[in-house]
């Protein structure tokens, strides 16, 4: 059963309450990838990585769940305005993404890493649905990564992103039209994970104050 099929939308709440379930379950995914990674000194990005982080996402509600989308699905425009590629050329597209992401590895620092992971991901657009919640899994992936631990937080940063999506948005605009130039810019989008990361750090910290048995007996 496929459910948008269905409902024709995804604003059933069928539909909406599959898609909550299945967020949950990509991010307990996604953790149980990232600590397996550390523990195993494995720190390379794969297809078949991405490929189940959008089954996760968006397995039952869409037909193409976890694949590139094939010949004759496209998806014409994306959230910043952007056509994305047709599905002839994803294959080499994402097989740059991978390489990019797996060379600049070391030599990259976490925040511009995981932005680029972001905004990339995002601007091919490679799967019929759920581009948006891969590309921010990826995102949080890269970064935990990178420094080396899961970061502590009850929201997150792909969570926090709802929460500031106009300023995502112009960050995603603004490395949109360096590509255009032939250049690469992420550093307004990185200077926005910062922002997020510190916020949920803060967020963690007051959360850790305000459960303290010292903090209960006042």
């Amino acid at each position: 059963m496929i459910v948008h099929e269905i409902t024709r939308t995804e604003s059933h709440p069928t539909y909406a309450a599959l898609q909550a379930q299945n967020l949950a379950r990509q991010y307990d995914f996604l953790r149980s990838m990232l600590l397996a990674s550390v523990e195993l000194g494995f720190a390379a990005i794969t297809h078949e990585f991405i490929h189940a982080l959008n089954s996760q996402a968006v397995g039952g509600l869409h037909r193409y769940a976890g694949a590139y989308r094939p010949k004759g699905v496209e998806v014409y425009i994306t959230e910043t305005d952007h056509k994305p590629a047709q599905s002839s050329e994803l294959l080499g597209l994402m097989n740059d993404f991978v390489d990019t992401i797996n060379r600049e590895w070391t030599a990259t620092d976490p925040f511009t890493l995981s932005a680029y992971s972001l905004w990339r991901l995002n601007s091919i657009h490679p799967f019929e649905n759920g581009n948006g919640r891969t590309a921010r899994a990826i995102c949080y992936y890269v970064l935990c990564r990178k420094i080396g631990v899961w970061l502590p937080g009850e929201r997150t940063i792909p969570d926090l992103i709802k929460d500031y999506h106009e300023e995502y948005v112009a960050a995603l605009r603004i490395a949109d039209a360096a590509f255009k130039e032939n250049r690469i810019d992420v550093k307004a989008l990185a200077e926005f994970l910062i922002k997020l990361f510190e916020l949920q750090i803060k967020n963690e910290a007051i959360n850790l104050i305000d459960q303290s048995p010292e903090r209960e007996g006042t």
